[in-house]
Protein backbone atom coordinates (compact mmCIF):
# COMPACT_ATOMS: atom_id res chain seq x y z
CA UNK A 1 0.00 0.00 0.00
CA UNK A 2 1.38 3.48 -1.15
CA UNK A 3 0.88 7.15 -0.35
CA UNK A 4 0.83 9.79 -2.30
CA UNK A 5 -0.06 13.48 -2.50
CA UNK A 6 -0.93 15.76 -5.83
CA UNK A 7 -2.26 19.12 -5.84
CA UNK A 8 -5.29 20.07 -7.73
CA UNK A 9 -4.98 21.66 -11.78
CA UNK A 10 -1.85 19.35 -12.08
CA UNK A 11 -1.64 15.72 -14.41
CA UNK A 12 -1.50 13.15 -11.94
CA UNK A 13 0.17 10.39 -12.76
CA UNK A 14 0.42 7.31 -10.03
CA UNK A 15 3.11 4.29 -10.24
CA UNK A 16 2.22 0.95 -8.53
CA UNK A 17 3.89 -2.17 -6.94
CA UNK A 18 2.79 -5.02 -5.16
CA UNK A 19 2.29 -8.29 -5.20
CA UNK A 20 -0.62 -9.64 -7.46
CA UNK A 21 -0.87 -6.28 -8.68
CA UNK A 22 -0.80 -6.58 -12.67
CA UNK A 23 -1.48 -4.63 -15.85
CA UNK A 24 -5.51 -4.84 -16.57
CA UNK A 25 -5.99 -4.89 -13.02
CA UNK A 26 -8.53 -2.07 -12.07
CA UNK A 27 -8.30 1.09 -9.69
CA UNK A 28 -11.68 3.23 -8.59
CA UNK A 29 -11.01 6.43 -6.64
CA UNK A 30 -13.08 6.44 -3.64
CA UNK A 31 -14.02 8.86 -0.66
CA UNK A 32 -15.49 6.02 1.49
CA UNK A 33 -14.12 2.54 2.56
CA UNK A 34 -13.62 -0.17 -0.31
CA UNK A 35 -16.25 -2.09 -1.51
CA UNK A 36 -18.73 0.92 -1.35
CA UNK A 37 -20.40 3.44 -3.62
CA UNK A 38 -17.41 6.06 -4.43
CA UNK A 39 -20.00 8.94 -5.05
CA UNK A 40 -16.85 11.14 -6.58
CA UNK A 41 -19.02 13.00 -8.49
CA UNK A 42 -20.23 14.78 -5.44
CA UNK A 43 -16.42 15.66 -4.71
CA UNK A 44 -15.86 17.67 -7.69
CA UNK A 45 -14.35 14.63 -9.79
CA UNK A 46 -15.05 14.25 -13.48
CA UNK A 47 -13.61 10.67 -13.77
CA UNK A 48 -14.63 7.48 -14.96
CA UNK A 49 -15.84 4.45 -12.55
CA UNK A 50 -12.09 2.91 -12.41
CA UNK A 51 -9.13 3.48 -14.13
CA UNK A 52 -7.22 0.16 -16.00
CA UNK A 53 -3.43 -0.81 -14.77
CA UNK A 54 -1.16 0.52 -17.94
CA UNK A 55 1.87 -1.60 -18.19
CA UNK A 56 4.77 0.17 -19.94
CA UNK A 57 7.61 -1.31 -17.74
CA UNK A 58 6.02 0.32 -15.04
CA UNK A 59 2.64 0.27 -13.51
CA UNK A 60 1.15 3.77 -14.35
CA UNK A 61 -2.69 5.17 -13.48
CA UNK A 62 -3.31 7.97 -15.40
CA UNK A 63 -5.55 10.24 -13.48
CA UNK A 64 -5.77 12.74 -15.46
CA UNK A 65 -5.71 16.57 -14.48
CA UNK A 66 -7.63 17.31 -11.43
CA UNK A 67 -10.20 19.74 -11.56
CA UNK A 68 -9.59 22.73 -9.20
CA UNK A 69 -13.73 21.86 -8.06
CA UNK A 70 -12.71 19.13 -6.98
CA UNK A 71 -12.97 18.66 -2.67
CA UNK A 72 -9.12 18.60 -1.69
CA UNK A 73 -8.70 15.68 1.04
CA UNK A 74 -7.84 12.11 1.37
CA UNK A 75 -9.30 9.71 -1.33
CA UNK A 76 -8.79 6.14 -1.02
CA UNK A 77 -7.20 3.65 -4.18
CA UNK A 78 -9.16 0.52 -4.40
CA UNK A 79 -8.28 -2.47 -6.70
CA UNK A 80 -9.97 -4.86 -8.59
CA UNK A 81 -7.91 -7.67 -10.40
CA UNK A 82 -7.92 -7.61 -13.79
CA UNK A 83 -9.58 -11.40 -13.96
CA UNK A 84 -12.73 -10.05 -12.39
CA UNK A 85 -15.48 -8.21 -13.87
CA UNK A 86 -14.75 -4.57 -11.76
CA UNK A 87 -18.32 -3.73 -13.09
CA UNK A 88 -19.20 -2.26 -10.04
CA UNK A 89 -17.77 -0.30 -6.67
CA UNK A 90 -18.47 -3.26 -4.15
CA UNK A 91 -16.07 -5.46 -6.20
CA UNK A 92 -12.98 -3.16 -5.68
CA UNK A 93 -12.76 -4.30 -2.17
CA UNK A 94 -9.24 -4.00 -1.40
CA UNK A 95 -7.41 -0.57 -0.60
CA UNK A 96 -4.54 -0.08 -2.59
CA UNK A 97 -3.21 2.98 -0.79
CA UNK A 98 -4.13 6.41 -0.45
CA UNK A 99 -4.37 9.77 -2.77
CA UNK A 100 -4.10 13.30 -0.71
CA UNK A 101 -5.43 15.91 -3.05
CA UNK A 102 -4.05 19.05 -1.99
CA UNK A 103 -4.37 22.42 -3.09
CA UNK A 104 -1.69 24.01 -5.94
CA UNK A 105 0.44 27.25 -4.77
CA UNK A 106 -1.74 30.55 -4.97
CA UNK A 107 -4.79 28.99 -3.79
CA UNK A 108 -6.14 28.23 -0.21
CA UNK A 109 -8.79 26.19 1.95
CA UNK A 110 -12.14 27.57 2.47
CA UNK A 111 -14.88 25.94 4.59
CA UNK A 112 -15.60 24.92 8.02
CA UNK A 113 -14.20 21.84 10.27
CA UNK A 114 -16.82 19.10 9.23
CA UNK A 115 -17.75 20.71 5.96
CA UNK A 116 -16.29 19.77 2.36
CA UNK A 117 -13.60 22.28 1.58
CA UNK A 118 -12.44 23.88 -1.27
CA UNK A 119 -8.94 25.52 -2.77
CA UNK A 120 -9.46 28.87 -3.92
CA UNK A 121 -7.51 31.58 -5.69
CA UNK A 122 -5.48 33.93 -3.15
CA UNK A 123 -7.16 36.95 -3.70
CA UNK A 124 -5.07 40.32 -4.26
CA UNK A 125 -3.28 41.57 -1.18
CA UNK A 126 -2.63 37.89 0.08
CA UNK A 127 0.14 35.13 -0.68
CA UNK A 128 -0.59 31.40 -0.61
CA UNK A 129 1.68 28.58 -1.09
CA UNK A 130 -0.97 25.82 -1.11
CA UNK A 131 -0.69 22.50 0.50
CA UNK A 132 -2.61 20.31 2.21
CA UNK A 133 -6.06 21.50 3.63
CA UNK A 134 -5.17 22.03 7.22
CA UNK A 135 -2.50 24.38 5.99
CA UNK A 136 -3.00 25.86 2.81
CA UNK A 137 -3.70 29.38 4.23
CA UNK A 138 -3.72 32.60 3.00
CA UNK A 139 -1.15 35.28 4.91
CA UNK A 140 -1.17 38.74 4.23
CA UNK A 141 1.41 41.35 2.86
CA UNK A 142 3.05 43.53 4.90
CA UNK A 143 2.21 46.84 5.59
CA UNK A 144 1.51 48.90 2.35
CA UNK A 145 1.91 46.14 -0.12
CA UNK A 146 0.16 44.11 -2.08
CA UNK A 147 -0.08 41.71 -5.08
CA UNK A 148 0.04 42.76 -8.71
CA UNK A 149 -2.63 39.44 -8.94
CA UNK A 150 -4.38 36.73 -7.84
CA UNK A 151 -2.86 33.48 -6.60
CA UNK A 152 0.22 34.42 -5.42
CA UNK A 153 2.29 31.92 -3.86
CA UNK A 154 4.93 33.94 -2.07
CA UNK A 155 5.65 37.24 0.37
CA UNK A 156 7.97 38.04 -3.01
CA UNK A 157 5.10 38.69 -5.21
CA UNK A 158 4.59 41.57 -2.61
CA UNK A 159 4.95 44.75 -4.26
CA UNK A 160 4.32 48.67 -3.10
CA UNK A 161 0.45 49.53 -3.18
CA UNK A 162 -0.63 52.53 -4.98
CA UNK A 163 0.19 55.63 -2.43
CA UNK A 164 3.58 53.64 -1.48
CA UNK A 165 6.91 53.71 -2.57
CA UNK A 166 9.93 51.27 -1.56
CA UNK A 167 12.43 52.21 0.26
CA UNK A 168 14.58 51.12 2.86
CA UNK A 169 13.71 47.21 2.54
CA UNK A 170 9.86 48.81 3.36
CA UNK A 171 6.93 50.55 1.90
CA UNK A 172 6.49 54.02 2.95
CA UNK A 173 3.18 55.85 1.98
CA UNK A 174 3.96 58.88 -0.35
CA UNK A 175 3.89 62.42 1.64
CA UNK A 176 1.60 65.34 1.24
CA UNK A 177 2.24 66.98 -2.33
CA UNK A 178 3.44 63.28 -3.81
CA UNK A 179 1.41 60.30 -5.44
CA UNK A 180 1.50 57.25 -6.65
CA UNK A 181 -1.48 55.93 -9.13
CA UNK A 182 -0.22 52.09 -9.36
CA UNK A 183 1.66 49.57 -6.96
CA UNK A 184 4.55 48.38 -8.21
CA UNK A 185 8.44 49.82 -7.52
CA UNK A 186 7.80 52.90 -8.66
CA UNK A 187 8.88 56.27 -6.95
CA UNK A 188 6.32 58.68 -5.69
CA UNK A 189 5.41 61.30 -8.10
CA UNK A 190 5.33 65.10 -7.52
CA UNK A 191 2.08 66.78 -7.67
CA UNK A 192 1.92 69.20 -10.65
CA UNK A 193 2.53 72.87 -9.97
CA UNK A 194 0.42 74.71 -7.39
CA UNK A 195 -1.21 71.22 -6.84
CA UNK A 196 -1.14 69.90 -3.28
CA UNK A 197 -2.91 66.33 -1.88
CA UNK A 198 -4.94 66.32 1.61
CA UNK A 199 -2.91 63.11 3.04
CA UNK A 200 0.09 61.21 2.85
CA UNK A 201 -0.22 57.33 0.70
CA UNK A 202 -2.44 59.61 -1.71
CA UNK A 203 -2.87 57.58 -5.28
CA UNK A 204 -3.63 60.72 -7.62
Amino acid sequence: MFSRKGPLSLVCFLQLLGLGVAAGDHILLASSGCGQEPGMDNFGFNLPMSFPLDDTGRLLLNLGTLSLDAVPGTYHLCWCPGSASCSSPELFRALAGDLQVDCPEGFFTTGRAGQQLQCRACPRGYHCPGGSPIFALRFPCGSGETTLNLSAASSQDCVCDAGFTPMQSQCLACEIGEFKPEPGSAPCLLCPENYATFASASTS
